[in-house]
């Protein structure tokens, strides 16, 4: 009798409607690894454009400090040049206004050096972070 069921097994995994069914299961299999890979890939771009926000967040953050710092020293200078240009000029509205025509001479100047001093540097740093291989 078990030479019977072993015979039997023989015949039917060899017979057309098996072969199908495993044809079927490659393709089933095939679809499953796809899916897989697709889902492997989403989530990998997940995390590297969560990355390379943080990154990106993090500059943002340690520019809006230093911009704080930044203006906290020229408005000091700005006060302590006003003072000083007061006394000298034995004028606090004089002083007032050469310390102003100063301040707008300078905010002219970077405004019309916006691109060299901000865009640029900003553009490749971002091109930099995200067109950046893996290897580096």
């Amino acid at each position: 009798m078990a030479t019977h069921l072993t015979t039997r097994a023989i015949l039917v995994c060899h017979s057309p409607k098996i072969a199908i069914t495993m044809e079927e299961m490659n393709y089933a299999q095939l679809w499953q690894s796809v899916k897989d890979e697709v889902k492997t890939e989403v989530e990998y771009t997940r995390l590297d454009v969560t990355e390379k926000v943080s990154v990106m967040l993090s500059w943002v953050a340690i520019f809006a400090v230093l911009a704080i710092f930044a203006a906290c020293v020229v408005f000091c200078l700005a006060w302590a040049c006003l003072h000083w240009l007061a006394a000298a000029t034995g004028s606090v509205a004089a002083a007032t206004a050469i310390v102003v025509a100063v301040l707008v001479a300078l905010a002219l100047i970077f405004y019309g050096y916006r691109k060299p001093l901000i865009i640029n540097p900003v553009t490749r740093c971002i091109t930099k972070l995200f067109l950046s291989s893996d290897e580096e």
